[in-house]
């Protein structure tokens, strides 16, 4: 668990640093207390913006994100930011609890993405945050169906994210089909990103994910 503290910057204080941030945090905001307040978020959890999808070919859990689900003028910044961290605090359980793999991977669609209508830079930067209270969690997040546009997003990102998680968000040319296959069996992708699984996300309320 500290390792991650560790490798998630570049000096031990720095470290140090983050880990005193995230006790800090979790004293104050109790996350695991999150999925007994689901009714706050719930309209993100129906949306279909977000969920759990099998695992990569290192049997790392996989989260597919489409931000074309995300409507900032509908859903407020908190209600967004506690979604996020419900996942999270889900990514958490997956590879620490449950001695699973010790990291998580996502795909993130931007089909369809409008930066007029889904474009959300406040929540981008308050999420962002959430790299020192859960570090090393994530080990690859692949872009694909990127907009012309996506340099624009890729400036913000670099501007608050960190190097470290920088490092692990791939852009994929086109679709992404033949890529993802490389890091993805066929049957742990849905159809649209060039996999045969059947699976349709449905809101289940009694999930803890």
């Amino acid at each position: 668990m500290l390792l991650r503290y560790v490798r998630a910057r570049s000096t031990l204080d720095e470290s140090i640093a983050i880990l005193k941030t995230t006790i800090e945090w979790r004293a104050e905001n109790k996350p695991e207390e999150m999925r007994l307040q689901k009714a706050s978020f719930e309209s993100v959890l129906k949306s279909g913006l977000v969920y759990w999808h099998k695992h990569d070919k290192q049997g790392r859990p996989c989260v597919v994100v489409f931000p074309r689900q995300h409507f900032p003028g509908k859903t407020t910044l908190e209600c967004t930011y506690q979604a996020c961290v419900y996942f999270l605090e889900s990514a958490r359980n997956k590879v620490i609890n449950e001695g699973g793999p010790s990291q998580y991977v996502l795909i993130y669609d931007m089909k369809d993405f409008s930066f007029t209508k889904n474009m959300d830079v406040e929540a981008i930067r308050k999420l962002s945050k959430l790299q020192d209270v859960y570090p090393e969690l994530l080990g690859a997040a692949y872009l694909i169906n990127t907009p012309w546009l996506v340099s624009t997003l890729m400036k913000l990102l670099y501007a608050v994210m960190t190097k470290q998680t920088m490092a692990k968000v791939k852009l994929l040319s086109g679709n992404g089909k033949e890529e993802l296959r490389e890091y993805f069996d066929e049957d742990c992708l849905l159809p649209e990103h060039g996999g045969t699984s059947d699976y349709v996300y449905q809101y289940d309320p009694s999930s803890d994910a």
